[in-house]
């Protein structure tokens, strides 16, 4: 399996989540639209990271947005479990302006890679869903017209492909048509579903 580069985009949309009082949260250098960075409000606008101050709670993150949490650094050990679970990047207060670009694009990448991975997860639920009820509707074709499996397998496959119709979607009607013609028979719950 080949893996597709991620690239960090330019400028680099960044929206700051920062008490008032806290102080300046980016390093001179870095401030500035000139350096690659584009500071939005993420109420109104898509952005690629959230720079948090580290007393304010991160809040849940859209796919593909990640977070550079600043603390001070006797607080980063009560972020390093949380951080592993979120596209969380954790960066002393007194950052420059390397460390923060690096934690900015690290979080971005970061990011991608968790809403790829949930998007291919999801992906192969489905995938195991639709094989379930594939299998569950050549085991009725079986049972009920004293097919192989080979044979059910293959009945189903050429009645999607005259209907122009996904397997699982011909499964499905197999199996609610089931449903209806035995009603004497317990349905499970969600069976054909």
């Amino acid at each position: 399996m080949t893996v597709d580069p991620i690239v960090v985009p330019s400028p680099l949309r960044v929206a700051l989540l920062w008490p008032e009082g806290a102080g300046d949260p980016l390093p001179a250098p870095l401030a500035s639209p000139a350096d690659g960075l584009a500071l939005l409000d993420p109420t109104t606008q898509p952005v690629d990271v959230l720079v948090v101050h580290g007393s304010l709670e991160v809040p849940t993150l859209p796919a593909g947005t990640g977070a550079v949490l600043l603390l001070p650094a006797e607080d980063a050990g009560a972020w390093v479990e949380r951080a592993g679970q979120l596209p969380v990047v954790l960066a002393p207060l007194s950052v420059d302006a390397l460390g923060l670009r690096l934690a900015l694009a690290t979080a971005v990448v970061a990011a991608r890679r968790q809403a790829e991975l949930e998007r291919r997860c999801d992906e192969l639920q489905q995938r195991l869903e639709d094989r379930i009820l594939v299998e569950r509707a050549k085991g009725l074709l079986m049972r009920q017209q004293q097919l192989t499996e080979e044979e059910a397998y293959r009945r189903l496959r050429s009645l999607a492909r005259r209907q122009r119709r996904p397997v699982r979607d011909l499964a499905r009607a197999v199996l609610d048509a089931q449903c209806l013609l035995e009603p004497n028979e317990p349905v499970e719950e969600g069976s054909a579903s």
